[in-house]
């Protein structure tokens, strides 16, 4: 049942405790006569006789009309109440909707609230929307313009507890110890909700010292996400020096404050069938290096008297892994902005807003190549368009992580980009692709970077993400003073990805997204 403003506690009493029965009608004997009904679909019949407008595609065909249906098509519809006033529980549920939500409700929001109040009073009786997933059911209710929903995720109130409709096969995890939250949208002060159990379809939440109203659905967006400590695995092979491996293990065990576990790294056994680690450490002949996942090194040699050292390494090696790593797959904004890497013709110094841009291979990495000029080598000179396709103005940050552990914001530090609108990298200027310093320039040399692009519906400081090359300098550290002034989930995600320390908490939560687009740069080989 519901409460406060706006309740009607007669039609909520008898949602809650009348007997309920199976809606029936007695079928029609034959099709309603044309002239019986409304013009309009006086016409729709017509043209559905003549074989409708075939031009029109099957998307478009299917999206002429929306269906709010009380059950599914599987399922009986139930009604309640007394024998001479008896409602469909859904009509009851719908005209509550109405009712509250206003003349400004779509047709969606309208169908989760009414589904709401079926699902808490009656099993097996689900409303359905179609068509689900047009534009078309994003129109106010019997008529308007189009409103997408605020967000993606939907917190409703559902026979006792709270629950969002995202679940594990949306993304969303929650192993024991990790904190996975979603913050009502765009609200300030932030309102939280952490998530307590996850199923397959939805997810259950438990509200943070807040009370929600049982008969209203909140647009929530994704707050927090754990940002799990990459595996490592340490020796384990015949030819590693077992006092070494014993060392780099025990400084491991004392890298975080005050003496605790680094909380960047998680040691794993080396012998795990199950899991892969993402990093290990080899010991052989007493000295340590860094290797990847495929067995590739990462670092130089070093010694058992640089444990710490090498422990340093594989910290910011980490905190490279997780700012790449980031992620919200339940977000609206998804693929919402396009990174697109246009190649700059001879004498060009300006981006041009419609060229089309390379296409990524079948590997999915875009390929860039030196040109020969003479006895050298010229790096490949481009573009970088950021696109937002979206209907709304997106603030942006593009990160360029470099295959030397480097992350920096220097392409695109922040900018909102208008809708239908491109921003560009370096203020439209020219991007040079080249090799790092130290590697040389020569036929089959190659370098990787991956383009980070982060959105988000409000702004938010990019120097959190900045991380210099492995071995050369240290992540910018937090301060008391700096940390104060972030704010927005984005900043929080950030923050923790450097430091893993706590932060203030967001003072609104907006809507955010992540996408990587990895560039190739490859010197050719001479024919």
């Amino acid at each position: 049942t519901r409460t406060g403003p706006g309740a009607d506690p007669q039609t909520d009493e008898v949602i809650r405790i009348a007997p309920v029965a199976p809606r029936w009608a007695e079928p029609a004997p034959r099709p309603p006569a044309l002239e019986s009904l409304l013009p309009e679909l006086v016409g729709a019949t017509n043209d559905a006789a003549l074989g409708g407008n075939r031009d029109v595609g099957p998307d478009q065909a299917d999206a002429d009309h929306v269906a709010l249906t009380a059950c599914r098509d599987d399922q009986q519809a139930y009604e309640t109440g007394p024998w001479n006033r008896r409602n469909g529980i859904f009509t009851l549920g719908l005209l509550d909707a109405i009712e509250r939500l206003g003349p400004g409700a779509t047709y969606r929001e309208l169908m989760v609230a009414a589904r709401c109040a079926v699902e808490n009073a009656r099993d097996r009786q689900v409303p359905t929307l179609y068509p689900a997933d047009h534009d078309i059911v994003d129109q106010p209710f019997l008529g308007g313009v189009s409103r997408a929903p605020a967000s993606a995720l939907v917190m409703r109130y559902k026979r006792g507890s709270w629950e969002i409709n995202a679940g594990s096969i949306h993304g969303i995890e929650a192993a024991a110890g990790e904190d996975v939250r979603v913050a009502v949208h765009l609200e300030s002060p932030v309102r939280e909700a952490r998530v307590t159990r996850v199923r397959t379809e939805l997810s259950v939440v438990e509200p943070l010292g807040w009370t929600p109203d049982t008969g209203r659905q909140y647009d929530v967006v994704l707050s927090r996400v754990p940002m799990p400590a990459v595996t490592v695995a340490v020796g384990g092979t015949s030819r590693d020096d077992p006092e070494t491996a014993r060392a780099v293990i025990d400084a491991l065990r004392s890298a975080g404050p005050d003496g605790s576990p680094s909380p960047h790294l998680r040691l794993v056994p080396l012998d795990d069938p199950e899991k892969t680690p993402d990093l290990r450490v080899s010991t052989d002949g007493c000295r340590i290096r860094v290797h990847s996942f495929d067995g590739g090194p990462l670092t130089d040699d070093l010694t058992r008297a640089d444990v710490h050292t090498a422990v340093a390494r594989l910290e910011h090696i980490a905190r490279w892994r997780t700012i790449r790593n980031l992620a919200n797959r339940v977000s609206r904004l998804a693929g919402a902005v396009k990174i697109e890497v246009v190649v700059a013709e001879p004498g060009e110094i300006s981006a041009p807003r419609d060229r089309a841009p390379a296409k990524p291979g079948d590997d999915g990495a875009v390929l860039l190549t030196y040109a020969r000029a003479g006895d050298g080598w010229v790096p490949p000179m481009v573009f970088i368009r950021l696109r937002n396709t979206s209907d709304r103005p997106l603030y942006c940050v593009l990160l360029d992580l470099t295959d030397r552990h480097a992350v920096h914001p220097h392409l695109f530090p922040g900018r909102i980009i208008a809708p239908r609108n491109c921003g560009v990298a370096f203020d439209g200027g020219l991007v040079a692709f080249q090799l790092p310093e130290d590697r040389a320039v020569e036929p089959g040399a190659e370098t990787r970077d991956y383009l980070q692009l982060l959105v988000s519906e409000e702004e938010f400081p990019a120097t959190s993400f900045h991380l210099g090359a492995l071995g050369t300098q240290r992540a910018v550290e937090r301060s008391p003073s700096r940390s104060g002034s972030f704010t927005g989930i984005l900043d929080q995600l950030g923050m923790t990805a450097l430091h893993r320390e706590a932060v203030r908490p967001p003072a609104a939560a907006p809507d955010w997204a992540s996408s990587v687009l990895t560039v190739r740069t490859r010197v050719p080989e001479i024919s």
